[in-house]
């Protein structure tokens, strides 16, 4: 246990700083200290280490002693209740593969959803923070890009392909050396033929909802070009990836119009 007690070991989603003891202004003292019993394991949330919108993330103990991360999601519409299963069941179809998260159970209550993962000890963003001034070196960037590129392809193999639609820095975690994809609520089997307005609309309000702007492809910025959108959308956000790892930076910060626009004489800046 004591390798589990080291302060300051886990910094980001997922991550696991044990705590003895709680904050009593943060609402997340309700769950810290709860028991619950997710499959086979019979768990204790302890200390919150992240995050977001309706969900909160917390390290647990089961009943050996073994660390997981909880992540509890507060339940308000049937709209939230189904997307939430929508996730779930992506997740266990690709969850076998040794770069994504594994996902060990979930728990469904009337008001709340408690869904159980493996615990990943470390990610890309506190390594590109430890590397900032000199960089990684091309065996770290092929390493990181590679596992990445094997979970997005298992991805794409599904059928129908699982379009993942959340590939930024934050999303890849460590465990014991292996890089591990996360973080599955944007994931979709849905392909968007943009062949009139209504299309074009209820792509738009998706999009808008479920992808991040810093790596939304060409296809999704601009929806009269008729190309369709699914599985290459990931591919031109595997592309911004490899940018963020090589250069510790985004690769368009002028914007969206600059990856529309100025595909043709885009500077790489190093």
């Amino acid at each position: 246990m004591s390798y589990y007690k080291k302060k300051n070991l886990i910094q980001s989603f997922y991550y696991y700083e044990m705590k003895k003891s709680k904050s009593h202004s943060d609402t997340s003292n309700e769950v810290e200290g709860t028991h619950y019993v997710i499959n086979e394991y019979k768990v204790t949330a302890h200390s919150k280490i992240g995050n977001g919108g309706h969900s909160q993330v917390y390290s647990c103990l089961d009943q050996n002693s073994r660390v997981h991360a909880l992540k509890v999601i507060k339940i308000t519409s049937k709209e939230q209740r189904d997307a939430v299963m929508k996730e779930i069941s992506l997740h266990s179809q690709i969850c076998c593969h040794d770069h994504i998260i594994q996902l060990e159970g979930f728990h469904s209550g009337d008001d709340s959803f408690e869904i159980l993962y493996e615990f990943c000890d470390g990610g890309l963003i506190d390594q590109m923070k430890g590397v900032i001034g000199k960089g990684f070196t091309t065996g770290k960037i092929a390493e990181i890009f590679s596992s990445v590129l094997s979970a997005l392809k298992f991805m794409h193999q599904q059928n129908p392909p699982i379009i993942y639609r959340d590939l930024v820095p934050q999303n890849v975690l460590c465990k014991r050396g292996i890089w591990k994809l996360c973080h599955f609520r944007n994931a979709t089997n849905k392909v968007y033929h943009l062949g009139n307005d209504d299309d074009r609309k209820e792509a738009s309000e998706d999009i808008e909802k479920n992808t991040n702007p810093s790596n939304r492809s060409p296809e999704m910025i601009n929806l009269y070009t008729g190309d369709e959108i699914g599985t290459p959308s990931d591919i031109w956000a595997l592309g911004c990836l490899l940018f963020n790892i090589c250069t510790l930076s985004d690769p368009f910060q002028k914007g969206a119009l600059a990856r529309i626009n100025g595909l043709s004489d885009y500077k790489w800046n190093q």
